[in-house]
């Protein structure tokens, strides 16, 4: 099942092309078809980092989530709090995809979750080795520091 993704500009909403375009003809189609998650996030990333100020929407035929980016550096802040106080902040088990790339920005790498179709996927965060993984649904249910010298889990 193809995973749609849609854009907008995010002070107005006025629905973008995939190409940045701002055409008003309600019969041009603004979404695009990813395979995979992997596939879905890496031209989400292309889009958010050319086309500043805007969000996706990333959707299968029964969720939707939308993302924006946040301010650079927000995953190395997190990581770097969690690391001193075990403090997690605003990231809890249930989240959406696109509320943890909203809190603490585009994954490094992205694997398909094992045995999860759909929205289901493993974002990688660098620097660091922390994993977010996601059901078939996007919701977040495993936050895991796989460093080989101190793995640990971090939410569940």
């Amino acid at each position: 099942m193809p995973i749609n993704l849609s854009y907008a500009e995010q002070a107005t909403g006025i629905v973008l092309g995939a190409d940045g375009s701002r055409e008003l003809n309600a019969k041009v189609p603004y979404s695009e078809s990813a395979r995979d998650m992997p596939e879905a996030i890496e031209r989400v990333k292309k889009y958010l980092l050319s086309v500043p100020g805007s969000e996706a929407w990333i959707s299968d035929q029964e969720h939707s989530y939308r993302v924006t980016v946040p301010a650079w550096g927000r995953f190395e802040a997190w990581l770097t709090r969690y690391s001193a106080s075990g403090d997690t902040g605003s990231i809890s088990i249930g989240m959406d995809l696109g509320a943890v790339i909203s809190e603490v920005g585009l994954p490094s790498q992205v694997g398909q979750g094992l045995g999860h179709r759909g929205l289901g996927a493993i974002f990688r965060y660098s620097p660091g080795s922390v994993d977010f993984h996601f059901l078939k649904d996007g919701t977040l249910f495993l936050v895991h520091d796989d460093d080989l010298d101190n793995p640990r889990t971090i939410l569940e």
